[in-house]
């Protein structure tokens, strides 16, 4: 997903616009605030406050994905 959605223009300039982003490689790091690898990919989406607001799993293409993102930033 890295090469093929993350990395587009559109979707890392949607990224840009209303998160933060953090890549975590599992085999070298551990998870924040309790959570458990359960798929690959996982995407979460915390809040300011530390609440986990969203959890999505698996690919998503590029259109997909900023559907997703879309949503999570209202």
């Amino acid at each position: 997903m890295g090469e093929e959605v993350l990395a587009q223009e559109r979707v890392q300039n949607k990224i840009r616009e209303n998160f933060v982003l953090a890549q975590v490689n599992m085999d070298q790091e551990s998870l924040p605030l309790g959570l458990s690898e359960q798929m690959t990919p996982m995407f979460v989406f915390i809040s300011e406050n530390e609440d986990i607001e969203d959890m999505r799993f698996g690919y998503m293409d590029e259109h997909e994905f900023i559907l997703l993102l879309e949503l999570e930033s209202r």
